[in-house]
């Protein structure tokens, strides 16, 4: 986990807002998107260390921490949409996509609480799809 000081965007240029997140490009690579997320939590650094050495299909890559005065910003790999962006009301889901969802995150969630970490702030707005058809968890 790369932990600096400073400001983000020293390094990112923001993009638009995605929910919580803020989508914002790397400065080195006009290509590579990611997620960056200001963090409330006392318990960040702790737990953006721990989800750093996760290396696991369901749970999101994460990039970097930066510690700027009291902000914490975390930086993960970029999510295309989270899962309450989708219009389930207009767009009916088939039986498969509904329990394929499910399954993955299942997945990530049974995978973090065997690493003995806490679920208590897992919400729909940390899960995220890919274009690649990815489905994963970011930050709890």
């Amino acid at each position: 986990l790369r932990i600096l000081l400073g400001d983000p965007w020293d390094d990112y240029d923001f993009i638009r807002y995605l929910g919580q997140d803020m989508v914002a490009r790397r400065k080195a690579s006009y290509f590579k998107l990611v997620n960056i997320r200001q963090c409330q939590s006392s318990d960040a650094l702790e737990q953006s260390r721990l989800l750093s050495s996760i290396q696991h299909p369901n749970i999101a890559t994460v990039c970097g921490l930066y510690c700027d005065g009291d902000k914490i910003f975390l930086v993960t790999e970029h999510f295309h949409i989270s899962i309450l962006q989708l219009e389930l009301q207009k767009y009916e889901l088939e039986e498969w996509e509904i329990a394929t969802i499910i399954v993955e995150v299942l997945k990530g969630i049974a995978y973090i609480s065997s690493l003995k970490l806490s679920c208590k702030n897992f919400s729909g707005a940390n899960v995220g799809l890919t274009l690649a058809g990815e489905i994963k968890l970011g930050e709890l």
